[in-house]
C-alpha cells in the first residue's frame, strides 16, 4: 500500500475512535483531576499489519489501565495509540499518539485531545528502522 493509502487508513481509524477516547478523558478528568495518562498499547504494527492492542497496561505511576479508564478498542488495531498528558502554564490537557511502520521508516502523529497548549503535529517520519 501507498504511504497515502495507509495515512487514510490511520486517519480514519483515529477519527472513528476520537470521540470515545475525548468522552472518557473528561470521565476520568471529572474523578481524578487529572487526565488518563495510556502507555503504548502494543508494539507499532508494521504495514499491512493490525496487532492486538493491550488494554492492561498502565504507567509506572498510576494505578489505572487503558480498560480501568473505560477505553475500550477492536480486537486489532493499525496503529499503536498512547497517550500523553501535560500540566503547563495553561493548564492540564492531553494528546493522542499513534504509530506505525512502514517498510522502514516509521511515522508518528500528535493528535490534541484537550488543554490550552495544542501540541499536535501531522503524520511525520521519525525514523528508520
Amino acid at each position: 500500500m501507498s504511504l497515502a493509502t495507509l495515512r487514510t487508513k490511520w486517519d480514519n481509524f483515529i477519527a472513528n475512535k476520537f470521540a470515545h477516547l475525548q468522552s472518557r478523558q473528561e470521565t476520568y478528568f471529572a474523578t481524578h483531576g487529572k487526565y488518563f495518562q495510556g502507555v503504548a498499547t502494543n508494539t507499532a504494527p508494521a504495514d499491512p499489519n493490525e496487532v492486538a492492542p493491550d488494554l492492561t497496561k498502565k504507567p509506572t505511576d498510576q494505578p489505572h489501565s487503558w480498560s480501568d479508564a473505560g477505553i475500550t478498542l477492536p480486537a486489532s488495531v493499525p496503529v499503536s495509540l498512547s497517550i500523553d498528558t501535560y500540566n503547563g502554564p495553561q493548564g492540564k490537557g492531553w494528546l493522542l499518539r499513534a504509530s506505525a511502520i512502514i517498510g522502514s521508516d516509521h511515522y508518528v502523529v500528535c493528535v490534541h485531545g484537550a488543554g490550552n497548549e495544542n501540541r499536535a503535529f501531522d503524520w511525520r517520519k521519525v525514523k528508520t528502522l
